[in-house]
């Protein structure tokens, strides 16, 4: 298993959509090949989602299988949920570009173990020549940016996919993140999240889509379920959105309450409306929350 190959595979036919734009960086004897997919770049609606599906999927190490169906995106994880997840689907690297940080997710964290933090819990390692990188960006990336994936990975070629944050690119791929928005919340409870056996989750993709309302679906409109060993029932009531102060609040509400700085909002609020939970050692089905059909 090569993440960062796999990921790489898949990346790699993006280059045959129209309006994508291309711009190869040679550092020495190595090279970053940077995918403009919606930073300056122009992608029809059909190739929009194409892009940003096969980003989302490129961004777990394509551990994970990401559709559309039923006005939803859907995911599936059936193995290495962790990994998947904290390890590479999280944007969890920050790359500065001309003084502004640009953040990451994809299998080059694996390989720059970034934030080490995670990496101290998910046993897994791996070298490749080549590496993936998903970036949410305004900016394209630079010379020293690419210098600096390539040193932190170690890899010879870097694929760098960049698009803006509040692209339709950028919002699908935020909301493929539903079940890595639950992975997350159980490890910041203290549950040991190596205990994830397999997961699915499911949200609705909303008619206008900007970042307010892709939130809302995730915290109102989504159901992530779990297969998992030794489950807490201590972390029940506490792992969906319902457990925070803010929940039942429009997230343009929250966001605009916390001065627009994702840092000041309750980080409870950040969780999948409805979680289901089959621990496999005791053959019990937990469920907790429920999805508000409204927002």
């Amino acid at each position: 298993m090569n993440l960062n190959e796999n990921s790489a595979r898949i990346l790699e036919d993006l280059e045959k959509i129209p309006g994508i734009i291309e711009k190869k960086i040679t550092l020495g004897s190595k090279t970053a090949m940077v995918l403009d997919i919606g930073v300056n770049a122009r992608l029809n609606e059909e190739d929009s989602m194409n892009a940003a599906l096969a980003t989302a999927k490129a961004s777990t190490g394509c551990l994970a299988e990401i559709t559309t169906r039923d006005g939803k995106i859907h995911v599936s994880i059936l193995e290495n949920v962790a990994l998947a997840t904290l390890g590479c689907q999280m944007a969890g690297w920050a790359i500065p570009i001309e003084g502004v940080n640009a953040m990451a997710s994809g299998p080059a964290r694996v390989l720059a173990r970034k934030p080490k933090s995670f990496f101290s819990k998910i046993e897994y390692e791996e070298k490749s020549d080549k590496t993936v990188v998903i970036l949410e960006s305004d900016r394209i990336p630079n010379k020293e940016a690419c210098s600096l994936i390539l040193e932190k990975t170690g890899a010879r070629e870097a694929l760098i996919v960049a698009f803006k944050g509040d692209s339709k690119i950028g919002l699908i791929n935020v909301l493929a993140r539903v079940v890595e928005l639950a992975v997350y919340r159980l490890n910041h409870l203290g549950y040991d999240v190596n205990k994830i056996i397999s997961a699915a989750g499911e949200v609705e993709i909303p008619k206008t889509l900007d970042m307010c309302n892709a939130n809302d679906q995730l915290i109102y409109n989504s159901t992530v379920s779990l297969k998992v060993e030794n489950w807490d029932e201590n972390l029940l009531d506490k792992c969906t959105s319902k457990s925070s102060a803010c929940y039942g609040k429009k997230f343009k509400e929250i966001y605009e309450k916390a001065s627009c700085n994702f840092y000041n909002i309750d980080e409870s609020i950040f969780a999948p409306a409805e979680v289901i939970i089959k621990d496999v050692k005791t053959a019990t089905t937990y469920t907790a929350g429920c999805c508000l059909n409204e927002y």
